[in-house]
């Protein structure tokens, strides 16, 4: 998948508002909720500009449909395993585990935003996660130390977050196409 120091720059130049892991947890929680709506819709969500996009550099534009696509892969296929787009493991625990509170906002609000999500559509399993997401968001994690049991704990975090999106991609719809280019 596309980097995330990559997105990072691009989202810069495009003065979004919405950071990496929120802009990557907005497309997921789209998916997830049954978005079919093409990649417009998420970059209206990221970049604001309700409805076109055109203020934003083209390799802005290019790098979120190539994040689009590459996201909906992973999470459709099983050979291409899916990632939060977080920063990488080298970075101090608070910074990743900040930015995995970030993911997990914009899953919420992308999520929420299909606007035909019921939750009681879904397992109990399903809901839990949704649950367990809002609770991750109340974390405090600028005080986290750079320490073995935080590592750990975390990593674990992230094996529940993948497992739990894909489990909702699966319930909420077969495999569709997330597809529409630029208007």
């Amino acid at each position: 998948m596309s980097g995330y120091y990559q997105l990072q720059r691009a989202l810069l130049l495009a003065r979004s508002l919405s950071g990496v892991a929120e802009s990557h947890g907005i497309l997921c929680g789209l998916l997830c909720g049954g978005a079919t709506l093409g990649t417009q819709s998420w970059f209206d969500h990221v970049l604001g500009n309700e409805g076109s996009g055109c203020d934003a550099p083209r390799e802005t534009l290019d790098l979120l449909a190539q994040i689009a696509e590459e996201t909906v892969r992973a999470m459709d296929d099983a050979e291409a395993p899916f990632l939060p787009l977080l920063p990488d493991d080298d970075e101090p625990v608070s910074e990743r585990a900040a930015a995995l509170v970030d993911w997990c906002e914009g899953f919420l609000y992308g999520f929420g935003n299909n606007g035909s999500t019921d939750l009681c559509e879904f397992s109990q399993e399903g809901r839990e996660f949704v649950s367990d997401l809002k609770e991750i968001t109340r974390m405090d994690v600028l005080s986290l130390e750079d320490d073995e049991e935080n590592e750990v704990a975390l990593s674990e975090l992230m094996e529940y977050i993948k497992a739990g999106t894909l489990i909702l991609r699966e319930e909420v719809c077969a495999p569709k196409s997330f597809s529409g280019g630029l208007h």
